[in-house]
């Protein structure tokens, strides 16, 4: 299961795998984690990561938003099914903003679009390179490119924020 996580305005794209014993390795970038969930109980999670023991605190505060509670912290993430929710994922609006994600890790070949360019709904801004196919990430509305993020032959990571655009 892959799943992406937005914390502190960030999202991270985690690969998650259950084995037969029950423990699941977390891949995060390049590095991996064991975790082995011993417990849930009132809320809290017992468990050991890397065979350090964690106890997280866990409050759903949103639709896919929660609370963590650890180490005297507060943290709040999101977090989404990538392959279920793909398409919520890469393209969301915000108090009335587009605001266009990377749907996948890869390399941008072409950026169409410039801030300050209109945009008609279904137009291609960026052409995207990810296992030797070339994807079109298109608008789902029109308006004005407010921003642009990202340039020719950057390297992206999934959920990365490429453009924002704002009603005309």
């Amino acid at each position: 299961m892959r799943l992406i996580v937005e914390l502190n305005g960030e999202r991270h794209e985690i690969e998650l795998r259950r084995d037969d014993t029950g423990v699941y390795m977390a891949r995060l970038g390049e590095r991996v984690y064991r975790v082995d969930v011993h417990s849930i109980q009132d809320g809290v999670v017992h468990m050991l990561v890397n065979g350090l023991s964690f106890d997280v605190g866990i409050e759903r505060v949103e639709n896919n938003g929660y609370r963590l509670h650890f180490f005297n912290r507060i943290v709040d993430v999101t977090v989404w099914d990538a392959e279920r929710e793909g398409g919520e994922v890469t393209k969301t609006r915000k108090g009335g903003e587009e605001r266009i994600r990377a749907p996948m890790s890869g390399r941008v070949v072409a950026v169409h679009k410039k801030a300050g360019d209109p945009v008609e709904a279904g137009e291609t801004l960026i052409v995207m390179e990810a296992m030797k196919m070339q994807n079109e990430i298109r608008a789902e509305h029109g308006g004005i490119v407010q921003e642009v993020r990202i340039k020719d032959g950057a390297t992206v990571r999934t959920g990365d924020l490429l453009i924002i655009i704002r009603p005309a």
